[in-house]
């Protein structure tokens, strides 16, 4: 990268999730940059209470379909997997597949995972052929996701039941190692539409229309379609590169596209 400016890549999961992924960008491109700089809060389920009384309707012929590994976490946290009836699991993604594994309901015969995609379009595609009609299925996630996921199974019958295990919300103002960069960063992790929205509403309140010009012809490393879709509709006009999966080295070897490093 020698005569390339450095550039600097904001990592934007939420606190405590960015350590193993700048660790991997580090790696794959050692000139960059990383700050850590989040742009949503994650907080508890609201009413666990309420949510422990609609758990007491699952049947052992329910799906339990796990979005994530937070939504993992914070469903043990809720009630511990081991006691919830399903028989049948599903997870988005290999890297949630592997949390679930490790509290491994005794109650679960096998995982369900996507074999292609790692996302809700290759779990549906993985998904077992028949029809769902008269079978319920619980999405475990936040309050809000996951749409394209939930209308596939009901467009095979199933009764879709939304878990909202844990709740999101924009965490305002940059960190502080990020505010103290002198610059905005030249390239942004972005895992998930919401975070996109986090940072333009924060660009609107904060930045001057220079400023927030160059904020949208900033680089972007997405995970799929959808969150790319999501950034050209808020006006993003830099380059977006989609890693081939959401894992941490996926991501990393984005962030080290020639392309987005050259723009950055």
């Amino acid at each position: 990268m020698r005569g390339q400016p450095t550039p600097l890549i904001a990592l934007t999961r939420p606190d405590g999730g960015n350590a193993r992924l700048a660790a991997h960008i580090r790696a794959a491109c050692p000139d960059c940059r990383v700050v850590d700089w989040p742009l949503l809060l994650i907080e508890s389920a609201a009413d666990p209470a309420r949510l422990r009384t609609e758990l007491s309707a699952m049947a052992e012929d329910d799906w339990a379909v796990f979005v994530s590994p937070r939504a993992v976490r914070h469903a043990q946290a809720l009630q511990p997997l081991a006691q919830w009836p399903a028989r049948h699991w599903a997870a988005v993604g290999g890297a949630t597949a592997a949390v679930l594994g490790d509290f491994r309901a005794g109650s679960a015969t096998e995982i369900l995972v996507p074999k292609t995609t790692q996302d809700s379009e290759g779990l549906l595609a993985a998904w077992p052929s028949g029809d769902l009609t008269g079978r319920t299925v619980w999405l475990v996630r936040g309050e809000t996701g996951r749409e394209t996921l939930a209308a596939g199974l009901r467009s095979r019958g199933a009764r879709v039941r939304y878990l909202p295990v844990y709740r999101r919300r924009c965490a305002g103002a940059p960190p502080k190692d990020g505010a103290d960069t002198g610059t905005l960063p030249a390239i942004w992790v972005i895992t998930s539409p919401e975070s996109l929205v986090c940072l333009t509403n924060w660009a609107t309140a904060a930045l001057d229309a220079g400023q927030r010009k160059g904020l949208l012809h900033s680089g972007l490393v997405v995970i799929n379609e959808r969150t790319e879709a999501k950034a050209r509709a808020l006006g993003f006009t830099g380059t977006i590169v989609r890693a081939t999966d959401p894992d941490d080295q996926a991501l990393a070897r984005a962030c080290s596209d020639r392309s987005l490093i050259e723009a950055g």
